[in-house]
């Protein structure tokens, strides 16, 4: 069973929330989920694109199905054992396959490994007596944009089990999953349990007789948007058109904005054009970060030229940010900008071997043309040693640009060039006039 914002199948419409930071609260009875079966609550990240054969496009860990993808295993319990855990999984490729994944987990909580007898089971005896409903609730926490562990309190009657997994690096890689997965409920058994049940009790499941329950599901999170139409204008990014005339009042300042991941199928992506990199992204100044209200796919401003970027250690991923497979992806920064790791545009980026024995020659037709990307100020043909000639940006001419909310009413003012789809007044940042001075102009932003 699948947690959905609708009635009817429709893999799209999955209920997601993002766990990072919150929580999940639940009453559960498994009085009659015997030794041999397993009652699970989890999250998986389908629908699997690769699923062509199920209508419900199921993935999970274990390749159950034949599909895999990440997965977090909140509860697998039965009235003897209860154990939760994390599944990542090798990056997936650029259709959205995953290869593989950890089938045994790391991470895991387990009330049979807890150091305290009598915790759990069923009778009067113990603590949490499975005999009778529970109430369960699992916090997961968040280190610096991270998840880095979790913590679950089973309680009942005034009684609590404390079960918590902090500080474990490996959660680290499932961050982002952990952001959109789908919720799943399941009951099933096997004749080998070991892993669950320890040897505290024998016997194989009761499929006929089997029952568990769960009620008063409460998921505590900021994060979750549901699939409703918004305002297909973005109101921090106005596209009012104005004519061409440089500005006689000063220009705001276009809001800065993070771009986190490619927006994924589920999340409405209204505000992105055709053509552009489609980016989850929210207000660079806001403390609440994937939180936030303003917390939307937008189109990912064009990149400036691959040496413009200082680059650290590698990302996680060869597909995160903006990287697209490539060989050597890591966490980079704009090397003008004093924040490093902590700016607004630190990304995962493709770092790219810088030729050698360059010879700079004539103009190139726009700013923007080849590899000399956003923020270039002269953009010349360039050979390499070999004898192959590519625009690239004239060395000391990467400066950085503030983009204003000002747009041209045609694309080919300014320095906006033959090839621009969105045309702006802007100025560069070391500007003391700001809009108003001499480097203010038209740039284009997108092309």
């Amino acid at each position: 069973m699948y947690l959905s914002t609708v009635d009817e199948l429709d893999t799209g419409k999955y209920f997601r929330a993002n766990l990072l930071g919150g929580s999940l609260h639940y009453d559960v009875d498994l009085s009659q989920s015997g030794c041999g079966c397993v009652t699970a609550l989890y999250t998986v990240l389908m629908p699997a694109v690769d699923n062509l054969s199920d209508p419900f496009k199921y993935c999970d860990a274990n390749q159950v199905g034949g599909h895999w993808c990440p997965e977090f295993d909140i509860m697998e319990a039965n009235k003897y054992a209860f154990k939760a855990i994390g599944h990542a999984c090798n990056p997936a490729n650029d259709q959205g396959v995953f290869p593989s994944c950890d089938r045994s987990g790391q991470c895991s909580i387990d009330v049979l490994r807890n150091n305290v007898d009598g915790d759990y089971g069923p009778g009067a005896s113990y603590t949490i007596n499975t005999q009778r409903p529970f109430s369960v609730e699992t916090t997961f926490h968040e280190t610096g944009g991270l998840f880095t562990g979790y913590t679950t309190v089973l309680g009942q009657d005034g009684r609590s089990v404390v079960l918590e997994s902090s500080n474990c690096a490996y959660l680290e890689q499932m961050t982002t999953d952990m952001t959109d997965m789908v919720f799943a409920i399941s009951n099933w058994g096997a004749s080998n349990l070991d892993w669950l049940q320890h040897g505290v009790c024998t016997g194989q499941c009761d499929r006929q007789n089997t029952y568990a329950s769960f009620s008063n599901l409460k998921i505590f999170t900021n994060s979750y948007e549901p699939d409703e139409p918004v305002d297909p204008v973005d109101p921090v990014d106005p596209v009012d058109p104005v004519d061409p005339v440089d500005p006689l009042e000063p220009v705001e300042p276009l809001q800065e904005m993070s771009y986190v991941k490619p927006c994924p199928r589920w999340k409405d992506d209204s505000l992105c054009t055709d053509g552009c990199d489609c980016f989850v992204s929210w207000p660079a100044n806001d403390p609440l970060k994937w939180k936030s209200a303003e917390n939307a796919c937008r189109c990912l401003p064009k990149q400036m030229a691959p040496e413009a970027y200082t680059y650290r250690k590698e990302c996680r991923k060869s597909s995160m940010g903006a990287c697209s497979g490539c060989d050597s992806c890591k966490q980079s920064w704009p090397k003008f900008d004093t924040l490093r790791w902590r700016s607004a545009e630190k990304m995962c980026r493709c770092e790219q071997e810088e030729p050698q024995g360059l010879v700079y020659g004539a103009a190139c037709a726009n700013l923007y043309d080849g590899q000399c990307g956003a923020d270039c100020h002269s953009c010349v043909e360039a050979t390499d040693s070999s004898g192959q000639k590519q625009c690239r940006c004239a060395p000391g001419e990467i400066r950085q640009v503030v983009w204003g909310v000002k747009l041209a009413s045609s694309l080919d003012v300014g320095l906006c060039g033959d090839s621009c789809k969105e045309c702006r007044w802007s100025w560069e940042s070391s500007d003391p006039l700001e809009s108003l001075g001499t480097t203010a102009t038209y740039r284009c932003r997108n092309w």
